[in-house]
């Protein structure tokens, strides 16, 4: 058990070095788009984490209205690094509703990542509800 926390705490440790240098050069360099919006959406309340296990893994939650300003159909867009922010990728998080908001992305010290969001069927309507989606690889899928 005693060997456990020690590699637990070894992992915290290089993680909150890693925050500190990455925190360093966000402030230190230019913006970096994180994700391919090919036009024409709209993107906000952006929710940023770092994982713990996996150093230079960054993951970021948005919202992004696939349908265009005043459409009807908002999503959540996920962004992914392995490199600490040099490249980026991204996906969404599958739709349960017609409608998904509020992100909030978070990773337990296993890697895992959590995506939570709130998602409704439109106005005046009881399909609603909080969801969390998760990915176990660093938020490619």
């Amino acid at each position: 058990m005693r060997q456990k926390q020690i590699k637990m705490l070894q992992i915290v440790c290089m993680n909150f070095a890693f925050c500190i240098l990455f925190a360093g050069l966000l402030w230190a360099g230019a913006d970096v788009r994180v994700n391919q919006d090919p036009g024409f959406l709209l993107q906000n309340e952006a929710s940023i984490t770092i994982n713990p296990f996996t150093p230079g893994n960054l993951v970021v939650a948005y919202n992004e209205d696939p349908s265009g300003p005043g459409g009807m159909g908002q999503g959540i867009g996920i962004s992914y690094t392995f490199d600490g922010g040099v490249m980026w990728g991204d996906t969404h998080v599958a739709e349960v509703w017609n409608i998904e908001g509020d992100p909030s992305v978070d990773a337990d010290l296993n890697g895992t990542i959590f995506a939570g969001f709130m998602s409704y069927n439109g106005f005046f309507t009881d399909t609603n509800g909080i969801y969390v989606a998760f990915s176990n690889d660093g938020g490619l899928t």
